[in-house]
């Protein structure tokens, strides 16, 4: 007779009742997995971590584009007024834009040299702005 099954409450990790209600009880019948395993598991969470962070960065910069550009956007409904108003004022409304365009570009790109940070705040914003188009997609279906 084995020391474990004598009484129905005894400490069996197969058949106790704190096995359900302590995950670390069953921890001696779980198989030993070899360095390979967790090593392709640890790459393979990995992959799947760049993944979801390259999605968001596509999703940040599309996300933007599409509201600046879209039949709704902002930028198309700048112009359509500025069009209102004169066709001279959208002339010049695209003028500014492409020309503020252009100096944003230039003081990055000076910035860049001096502070290497800079470059990971865009990148971070990029992130934060998918992370939020994704959630608007999900949650109303559009950007």
């Amino acid at each position: 007779m084995s020391l474990f099954t004598w009484n129905k409450y005894s400490f069996n990790h197969s058949h106790s009742p704190n096995a359900m209600l302590n995950p670390i009880a069953n921890l001696q019948n779980r198989n030993v997995r070899s360095l390979g395993s967790i090593f392709h598991e640890a790459v393979y969470t990995l992959f799947q971590l760049l993944l979801l962070l390259l999605v968001l960065l596509i999703l940040g910069i599309g996300g933007v584009a599409y509201s600046a550009i879209s039949s709704d956007g902002w930028l198309l409904g700048l112009l359509k007024n500025a069009w209102k108003r004169d066709p001279v004022y959208a002339l010049l409304t695209t003028c500014g834009v492409v020309l503020g365009i252009t100096w944003l570009k230039g003081f990055f790109e000076r910035r860049l040299e001096k502070i290497n940070y800079i470059g990971d705040l865009l990148i971070y914003g990029w992130l934060v702005l998918g992370a939020y188009f994704a959630t608007r997609l999900i949650l109303t279906g559009s950007l």
